[in-house]
């Protein structure tokens, strides 16, 4: 199935140098102190639980990241870096109780909800290998909204998503802001703030083979394209780049016609002849290759990406797996992984970690869109040295 991601998790680790956060976390009403909260640093490894004061110590890069704050019952909190300055500062952070609401979730079969979680899995953790193995243990607390007439599907959670993946050995949770899957179009989107930890304590070859599994996710990822664009080491890294931009398609039959096949398509449940519309646009491909300096620009000790057209790139570290063909209709028989990069905005800081600024400002399709939650790593990770 044809994905888009946006990379949407607003995330976490600017810097190498890493420092020591203390806050508090009290009942909003009461302002007593809430034992037990979980405080951590959102996409990282970094987490830990408040004493019975209420208070937390949990380590944090120095720039660009994001403290999340969870308690079972109370609303969860978010928190970015810029708004946690000051050495030495011991933050206080209110958390209120949990109000449900059932405001526009839709009114669903048993096999309904089954055939919505069975869709929001796809498309949240991924068709891969990895994904395969993984599991939401907490699936029925996620809340569907089910828009028939326009084929969109929204997604919420009101507790953190529980996620094993025994693959990659880790747990992650997952506060989910939103999740968002259009059916004309078959693009899916969503934001949300993970936390890793490992899944149990593994050494030899079960330790070994994590290992293995880890680098086969980071190598040819975003996190990896994004690294190396900041080291303007992309080629050495085994990535090519090109740009391109859509032309107006003179064969393209119009939006009018283009909305009344999608019209009819919905009111038969078959998108068939819409997916053989001409496309809007023709790409129109630059002839030269594209370099980490082309795409970025340095202001004082910051990086800044500037992709300025749609950017083309090639991985050949690594074939796709088996999977990517089966789930995303590709040929078979390529040696290269293959994935696009459109952004909204120009600007993006970008990070050693392979961490960007404005994340939700990028569209990835290919093969780094294709993979979801089960492949990610977090932005602490690094590859072992032999």
């Amino acid at each position: 199935m044809k994905s888009l991601l946006l990379v949407l998790l607003l995330l976490s680790i600017g810097a190498n140098a890493q420092q020591i956060l203390q806050g508090r976390v009290i009942d909003g009403e009461t302002k007593q102190p809430l034992e037990g909260a979980r405080a951590f640093i959102s996409n990282t490894t970094y987490q830990t639980i408040t004493n019975a004061d209420g208070k937390f110590y949990v380590q944090t890069p120095s720039s660009n990241y994001k403290l999340g704050i969870s308690y079972i019952g109370y609303e969860s909190k978010v928190i970015p870096s810029e708004m946690l300055v000051g050495d030495g500062n011991v933050f206080v952070f209110e958390l209120f109780t949990q109000t449900e609401s059932l405001d526009a979730v839709t009114i669903m079969s048993p096999e309904e909800r089954r055939n919505l979680q069975r869709l929001f899995t796809n498309l949240f953790l991924g068709t891969s290998a990895n994904a395969e193995d993984a599991r939401i243990l907490n699936i029925d607390d996620v809340i569907f909204n089910a828009d028939k007439e326009n084929g969109v599907v929204e997604a919420t959670c009101d507790v953190p998503l529980i996620i094993e993946n025994p693959n990659l050995n880790y747990r992650i949770t997952f506060l989910l802001s939103y999740f968002t899957y259009r059916q004309s179009s078959r693009l899916s989107s969503y934001l949300g703030y993970p936390s890793f930890e490992e899944l149990k304590p593994l050494e030899g070859k079960a330790q070994k083979r994590v290992d293995n599994n880890r680098e086969k996710a980071y190598y040819g990822s975003a996190m990896h394209f994004f690294r190396s664009v900041y080291t303007n080491t992309t080629q050495e890294e085994k990535f090519r780049m090109l740009s391109f931009k859509h032309i107006p398609n003179p064969k393209y039959p119009g939006d009018e016609v283009r909305d009344q096949v999608l019209k009819e398509a919905r009111e038969m449940k078959d998108f068939y002849y819409y997916r053989q519309l001409p496309p809007k646009n023709l790409v129109e491909w630059n002839q030269r290759d594209t370099y980490a300096v082309d795409i970025t620009l340095i202001e004082g000790d910051s990086k800044f990406l500037y992709i300025r057209d749609y950017l083309a790139i090639q991985y050949s570290g690594e074939k796709p797996e088996s999977n990517y063909y089966n789930n995303h209709h590709a040929p078979p028989g390529q040696s290269s992984q293959k994935s696009e990069i459109f952004s909204h905005k120009q600007g993006i800081e970008i990070f050693p970690d392979g961490n960007i600024s404005d994340p939700d400002a990028l569209i990835f399709h290919g093969y780094m869109g294709w993979e979801k939650v089960a492949d990610m790593l977090p932005f602490d990770y690094k590859v072992q040295q032999e």
